[in-house]
């Protein structure tokens, strides 16, 4: 009786916390997702430029880059301090920001910026205990499905607080980050009540006696990978022993679902790895993967972050960029539950990586489109585009686990969004800015198609570029995740990252 009161106690705390993660992660995307609908209101009010602008909507990015420090805490103190962490790193940015815009202390871009950057670590520490957490306490079959869901709240925050800004609040700047503080800060303490890790599913890999004398940031600059062995019992049983017929029966271990005599295949041994953050990159495969979360993402960003300016230079009315953001963030929704659900699906036959080099190449067709349209074929396009964000972002976390392991999985994602922040600020900043302000006229805005078009004809021949490149990814990937015996028959199955041989 004690041992189910203690199991019912662990899968109550499993729920709680996939439950009460999903309402931090709607709250933690915001900054990311969200500050694209005010960035308007904000370039008017402090009087900035185009780039100026960019350049803060870009630092939600950075902070999440440099998101790899709460990451690293997540690994080693759990998520209860880590949500202490969030609580007051985006309490204080908030707070600093709100002075800022009202200018109260200083307000140049740069130091709003360093604002944004504390916000945006709060945040990514509130997303890394949560997933963390979430997939320790989950069986290994539902990675996919469990990343897609919270990877998609996380997006969909962007349409929550788009909306509450524009019907809510009335698009009244002061009074929305006010609310934006007090949620952004209080929330991370639903973390701290019940975000709690399944420690029976954390591998110990030193014994309980060297831990007092162990620095855990040795970890970090590990030279080889660490090793986890499973075993794994085949389902199917290949004969079942009569006692009448033998002198003695072979002792079997009990397994769940098994009756006495059932004997099944000799256990297969598998052995995973576990990369720190300095091993992982100085893996070719890291830098293959950081190529298309680089352009991909980045080329996704400099559409959210400059969608109001890109809705104003093409005629839309003021406003209009609400519902752009809704419909991209949507379609961002859509592309990383159904990803995840797919690459589950079908990971006896096609590796992740094919599944997010493809996503890359839709996000070249999309930039492509977005060079010929207009106003009003906008919002499919930006659908497709969300899609393609979104499937690229949930593939390439459930990638980061399989390929370099779940110990240090908050830094090492941490570190691979770094690529996400490049991009934005090489693609969205830098490129977008520049083609921009060389068909500016008067003032600090441009009008017309020409405001953007290079930049997406730029991205999707940078996409391009990334898919071919990718198919190095999925090569060297080809068998990661593939585990059946009766491979998928598909012709040229090399060239699209299918397993044509037996997995071994």
């Amino acid at each position: 009786m004690l041992t189910t009161n203690n199991s019912r106690i662990t899968e109550i705390h499993k729920w709680l916390g996939l439950i009460f993660g999903c309402i931090m992660m709607l709250v933690a995307g915001n900054l990311i997702y969200g500050f694209s609908v005010i960035s308007s209101e904000v370039k008017t009010l402090m009087g900035y430029d185009q780039f100026q602008s960019n350049f803060v909507g870009v630092m939600g990015n950075l902070g999440s880059a440099l998101g790899i420090l709460a990451g690293l805490f997540q690994d080693y103190f759990g998520p209860k301090k880590t949500c202490f962490v969030s609580c007051i790193a985006t309490s204080t940015g908030y707070v600093l920001a709100y002075l800022s815009f009202k200018h109260i202390i200083p307000s140049t871009y740069w130091l709003v910026s360093v604002y944004l950057v504390i916000v945006a670590i709060g945040a990514s520490a509130s997303s890394a205990a949560v997933l963390s957490t979430n997939i320790i306490n989950f069986d290994v079959k539902h990675r996919g499905k469990l990343v897609g869901l919270l990877t998609s709240i996380f997006a969909l925050s962007g349409v929550f607080f788009s909306l509450f800004y524009r019907y809510v609040f009335r698009q009244d700047l002061f009074t929305y980050l006010l609310f934006v503080t007090i949620t952004s800060g209080a929330t991370p303490t639903l973390g701290i009540l019940f975000l709690k890790q399944d420690e029976s599913r954390i591998v110990k890999n030193k014994p309980e006696e060297e831990d007092k004398f162990h620095d855990p940031f040795d970890d970090f600059l590990k030279q080889e990978a660490e090793e986890e062995i499973m075993y794994l019992f085949p389902n199917q049983k290949t004969k079942k022993i009569n006692s009448e017929n033998v002198d003695e029966q072979p002792v079997v271990d009990a397994t769940p679902g098994t009756e006495a005599g059932e004997v099944f295949d000799e256990p297969q041994k598998k052995i995973e790895y576990n990369y720190s953050p300095l091993q992982m990159i100085v893996s070719l495969d890291f830098w293959l993967l950081s190529n298309s979360i680089i352009i991909g993402i980045g080329s996704a960003f400099m559409i959210l972050n400059n969608i109001s300016s890109i809705s104003k230079s093409y005629g839309g009315a003021d406003g209009d960029q609400v519902w752009l953001i809704v419909a991209y963030l949507i379609g961002s929704c859509f592309g990383r539950v159904p990803s995840g659900l797919i690459g589950d699906y079908l990971k006896n036959y096609v590796s992740r990586a094919t599944l997010l080099n493809y996503s890359v190449l839709l996000m070249g067709i999309t930039q492509f489109a977005f060079s010929i349209a207009n106003l009003a074929f906008f919002y499919p396009v930006i659908i497709l585009t969300g899609i393609a964000h979104g499937a690229i972002h949930s593939i390439m976390s459930v990638f980061l686990l399989e390929r370099f392991g779940t110990k240090f999985y908050g830094a090492n994602s941490a570190l691979a969004n770094m690529g996400a922040a490049l991009g934005n600020y090489l693609i969205g900043v830098l490129l977008a800015s520049s083609v921009y302000k060389s068909h500016v006229n008067v003032g600090n805005n441009c009008r017309g198609a020409k405001c953007y078009q290079t930049t997406f004809v730029v991205a999707g021949g940078l996409c391009i570029f990334s898919f071919t490149l990718g198919f190095f990814l999925m090569y060297r990937n080809r068998k990661l995740s593939i585990q059946s015996k009766k491979p998928f028959s598909l012709s040229a199955g090399y060239l699209v990252g299918v397993s044509t041989s037996a997995s071994s």
